[in-house]
């Protein structure tokens, strides 16, 4: 994959500990300092351990134009990890007593047809109420980027249909946060960024974390990673705005509270340690942020819990975590704290190859525990070869790696066509056809590769596929277009 990564010019900007980690911490950068070599990882990583940074790297590079490096200043997109900040806000709201977690959302949002939500519903993702992505890409045609109010405005015009009742399910959804973030403004008189700078960046001193909205804020931030997304057809990086995402990181990058925070390893660090004590808010209020919520049958979350911005996990082995992940277009983030253990893990990326299994790796690492390196994407090993090779190089790959690559099947799919948008045909089926191999009980798969036997002008193939993908998913509607056509 050294022919299609990000150059892995990677520089050790603190690697930091004392004697009883040196073990542990060289450990820990054998294992991405080879990842970084292979191509599999660009971006930057702390290890604490009992409240001491025992390793603080970045590899690769902040922006491939200027040849800047990752280091430990190197400001990228926190992702969904933004949404505890944004709890955070509001726990500190109510505690000043402006609101409380059961205040009902159309005390603040009459003009929304959403009954009985509060903000303990929109805190924990039980609200039941729409994702507002899909309405803003569907709804908003004007030529400037949409915002929180904008997407309020679409909510209260449309009205899409909640899809369940307040707390009788969990589902995570991107429009509470959102929400919560507007409801912070509309009760501490502040804009969102003016209340989480002055509330809470400048008193814990994150001077090198904000809101950064690309296509909104006049000023990038210094030391800015650029994000690169993997472009299946060409087998190269480029920067977010490409297509399939240019749609994504424009029509949605002016909202906020859900995202749109921005930070890096030296500041978050002073994050996960203001986090143990009563700087912002109690330890009583910091304790329910880290509790699970329940539903209305009195059943707490389930399979995993979420508390007020934090996924809440209880592990045999680790014991009781939080974390957060975070993605987008070019960026691929994890927070983890082991509240019983004492330690956190941060992951900040600015490309999306998938390299899973680095959190594990390390918790083993940490228990001196021998570990299995972390796994690559099947697509993107494939890719490697598929954008030079032939689709017998394909087959050979991956025959080599197929025990060893983590298999995606929307990402061998997008793969296939990314291909096929290049006029790479051959490589293109033999991707389809692997996908069909790993996922035979996908009729999108069967559909994908039907799609491709037909543009190569082999209908006896096509509907062979075809009719494979109907029988897998009688309302597959495209099948059943196509097929009509063909008889």
């Amino acid at each position: 994959m050294k022919s299609i990564l990000i150059v892995s010019a990677f520089v050790a900007t603190c690697f930091s500990g004392v004697a009883q980690y040196s073990g542990k911490a060289a450990e820990i950068d054998k294992l991405m300092t080879s990842a970084s070599a292979n191509g599999f990882f660009n971006g930057a990583i702390m290890v604490a351990d009992k409240g001491k940074v025992i390793y603080n790297k970045g590899f690769g590079m902040a922006d491939l134009k200027t040849s800047d490096p990752v280091t430990e200043n190197s400001i990228f997109n926190l992702c969904s990890i933004g949404k505890q900040f944004t709890a955070m806000g509001i726990m500190m709201l109510k505690e000043q007593g402006k609101l409380n977690y059961d205040d009902s959302l159309s005390r603040y949002f009459p003009e929304l047809p959403y009954k009985g939500i509060t903000l303990r519903h929109l805190l924990h993702h039980t609200s039941g109420l729409p994702d507002y992505f899909e309405l803003i890409i569907l709804q908003w045609h004007e030529s400037r980027i949409a915002t929180n109010k904008d997407a309020i405005a679409l909510l209260a015009k449309h009205q899409p249909a909640i899809k369940f009742l307040p707390g009788e399910k969990h589902e995570y959804c991107n429009t509470g946060y959102m929400l919560l973030a507007s409801i912070i403004e509309k009760v501490s008189k502040q804009t969102y960024e003016q209340f989480m700078k002055t509330s809470i960046f400048s008193k814990v001193g994150m001077n090198k974390t904000y809101l950064y909205l690309a296509n909104i804020s006049k000023v990038k931030p210094l030391h800015y990673a650029v994000p690169y997304a993997y472009d299946f057809g060409s087998g190269k990086f480029v920067p977010d705005e490409f297509e399939p995402y240019k749609l994504q990181v424009t029509k949605l990058d002016g909202t906020y509270g859900d995202g749109g925070l921005y930070s890096c390893t030296s500041d978050m660090i002073l994050w996960d340690n203001v986090l143990k004590t009563e700087k912002l808010v109690k330890k009583p209020t910091m304790q329910e942020a880290f509790t699970s919520g329940k539903l209305n049958n009195g059943q707490p979350i389930t399979p995993v819990g979420y508390g007020f911005g934090w996924f809440i996990v209880s592990d045999p082995v680790q014991g009781n975590y939080i974390q957060h992940t975070g993605g987008w277009p070019g960026f691929r983030q994890a927070f983890i704290r082991y509240l019983d253990k004492d330690r956190t893990l941060l992951i900040l990326r600015n490309n999306e190859v998938t390299f899973a299994g680095i959190q594990k790796a390390i918790e083993n690492i940490l228990d001196g525990k021998p570990y299995d390196i972390p796994k690559t994407s099947l697509a993107y090993e494939l890719t490697s070869v598929a954008t030079k090779g032939s689709a017998a190089d394909i087959r050979r790959k991956f025959e080599e790696v197929k025990n060893t690559s983590i298999a995606n099947e929307s990402e061998l799919n997008l793969a296939g066509y990314s291909l096929l948008g290049f006029a790479k045909i051959e490589p293109a089926l033999e991707l389809m056809k692997i996908n069909t191999e790993l996922f035979p009980q996908s009729f999108n798969a069967f559909d994908s590769l039907g799609e491709v036997y037909l543009k190569m002008g082999d209908k006896t193939l096509a509907k062979e596929n075809y009719r494979k993908s109907l029988e897998l998913n009688p309302a597959n509607e495209n099948a059943k277009q196509v097929l009509e056509k063909l008889y």
